[in-house]
């Protein structure tokens, strides 16, 4: 690898993460942007990190299940659709939830 592609690659680390660091200190939010930047990894820390603050936050188990999906582990998909509903009385995100499971069981 040459020099012009390592240093575009140490740019780009330090840049992503001086973008999710300049986020409010809201864990979803800093997953939300790490999803979007494709790191799935920093994604799931912040996931967690939010679940242990608030562990029946509907949204935790919402992105964490799409978070699954992007990367294709639909057993933990569905298994974090599942987690959603028992978390929440949101008729819409109950179908949601259903209609994701209802489509990943099929894989």
């Amino acid at each position: 690898m040459n020099i012009k592609k390592i240093i575009s690659i140490i740019l780009f680390l330090i840049l992503t993460n001086n973008y999710i660091s300049a986020l409010p200190k809201n864990h979803l939010q800093k997953a939300v942007a790490a999803m979007e930047l494709g790191l799935f990894n920093e994604a799931l820390k912040q996931i967690e990190i939010a679940k242990i603050k608030n562990p029946t936050n509907e949204q935790v188990y919402r992105l964490k299940a799409l978070l699954h999906e992007a990367i294709g582990d639909y057993n933990k998909a569905i298994s974090e659709w599942k987690n959603c509903k028992q978390n929440t009385n949101n008729s819409n995100l109950i179908n949601e939830a259903d209609i994701h499971i209802k489509n990943l069981e099929e894989y």
